[in-house]
């Protein structure tokens, strides 16, 4: 019979050893990806990751969400939404009753974006349920971050929307049609009433300036003019020109860059 030394036998079996190794790691990454994407309860994560949060949003986040080990270069924060990130419900409890809930400025707003990440993440069901066991400020405190950042036309999330009171109304129609007008010039100086008849008529000769608006502050306030962002490059050359003629005698107006 043949004899075998203890270090012959280590030598027989290292490779061996090498590979269960390997496989036991393999094996391991494999178990933690199927749970944190079993998280995902509503659509495709990736999916919303990439509607909701812009590529230069995403470079960031990458690192701390799906890096190996626990970010700690991005503050405590980073380190709760890292776990809660991987279906830690205390991780979720703590990231919840973070100090920046309530902070302004940048701290707070990146709060309100983790929310999000989490929402997404967990789907509607689980997110709910961890929620569910947070007292009633803490629940109005995420849904006034979530509400003011879905796109409650594409994704709903119903049984988490009533854990919380708070409905964002978004902006009203005068804000709306506001941020798709564009100043074309500002009176600094309040306009006569004739220069303001003699401007109305001149815009009111000509069909394509239909829309456009003379806004007066008050008197002796600044009166600025108006125009809708979609009107053609050549009418809003044109509409330039006419003010410039028709306000010929008012030396403080001025002309704004095109803001389109």
């Amino acid at each position: 019979m043949r004899s075998v030394t203890t270090g012959t036998l280590f030598q027989t079996w290292q490779p061996y050893l090498v590979i269960v190794k390997k496989l036991t790691k393999l094996l391991t990454l494999t178990i933690l990806c199927a749970c944190v994407t079993a998280l995902s309860g509503e659509g495709d994560f990736r999916k919303l990751y990439t509607y909701y949060f812009s590529p230069q949003h995403r470079q960031i986040y990458d690192k701390i969400l799906f890096s190996s080990v626990p970010p700690s270069q991005y503050g405590p924060q980073a380190r709760k939404l890292y776990f809660a990130f991987r279906g830690d419900s205390s991780a979720f409890h703590e990231f919840v009753h973070d100090p920046d809930r309530n902070a302004s400025g940048e701290g707070g707003l990146v709060w309100v974006y983790d929310c999000v990440i989490l929402l997404l993440r967990y789907g509607d069901d689980r997110f709910s349920e961890l929620l569910a066991r947070e007292d009633p400020k803490t629940r109005e405190a995420v849904g006034i971050a979530i509400d003011t950042q879905i796109d409650w036309t594409k994704h709903h999330f119903p049984k988490t929307r009533t854990l919380y009171k708070y409905r964002y109304a978004g902006p009203s129609r005068k804000e709306i049609e506001q941020r798709e007008r564009i100043t074309v010039a500002v009176a600094n100086k309040s306009l006569t009433q004739d220069d303001i008849n003699r401007l109305d008529a001149a815009l009111k000769s000509n069909p394509r300036f239909s829309n456009v608006l003379i806004t007066s502050y008050g008197p002796g306030e600044a009166t600025a003019i108006t125009a809708p962002k979609r009107m053609p490059k050549q009418d809003l050359a044109e509409l330039q020109r006419v003010l410039k003629r028709e306000l010929r005698d008012n030396k403080s107006v001025t002309f704004p860059a095109n803001q389109r």
